[in-house]
């Protein structure tokens, strides 16, 4: 298994931003607040893997009141990108690429199944933050959760 404190340490966090470019691009995160904030309804926003708050610090920018979990040591890490860039020589061992870290897939189904045993239900999946329909040919997914009435 892979020791994630060894894999996000302070280097990584160096090199962790990418203002203006990849997923911090505005024409990727726009979209991305856009819908998240509409959704919200104005209510409180839970997002997994939060990173350094990429998307929630432009979410609690427009006014959602945001909350977050993550695996690994935030404090370690700058405020920023949730995007790991790595050189193309890693002599220190890391044996992460950019773009690539070791994560497991997880099916839509997987994700449901989560969500119901913590008490959430689906709401909606697209394919992307323009609503897109999920089909089997997507290559990507959104999927709203709402926490059930207990």
């Amino acid at each position: 298994m892979i020791n994630q404190q060894r894999l996000w340490d302070e280097d990584a966090a160096k090199n962790y931003d990418t203002p203006g470019e990849g997923m911090f691009d505005p024409a990727i995160l726009g979209p991305t607040v856009e819908v998240l904030s509409s959704l919200a309804g104005g209510g409180p926003a839970l997002e997994f893997a939060i990173g350094t708050g990429r998307v929630a610090i432009p979410l609690a920018a427009a006014g959602v009141p945001v909350s977050g979990i993550d695996s690994y040591d935030v404090l370690r890490q700058h405020v920023g990108s949730h995007h790991v860039r790595f050189g193309p020589e890693l002599s220190d061992g890391r044996d992460a690429r950019i773009g690539r870290t070791p994560h497991r897939y997880i099916w839509p189904s997987e994700l449901d199944l989560m969500a119901r045993l913590a008490g959430f239900e689906l709401e909606s999946r697209w394919a992307d933050w323009d609503r897109g329909d999920f089909t089997e040919e997507s290559r990507s997914h959104v999927s709203v959760y709402r926490l059930t009435a207990r």
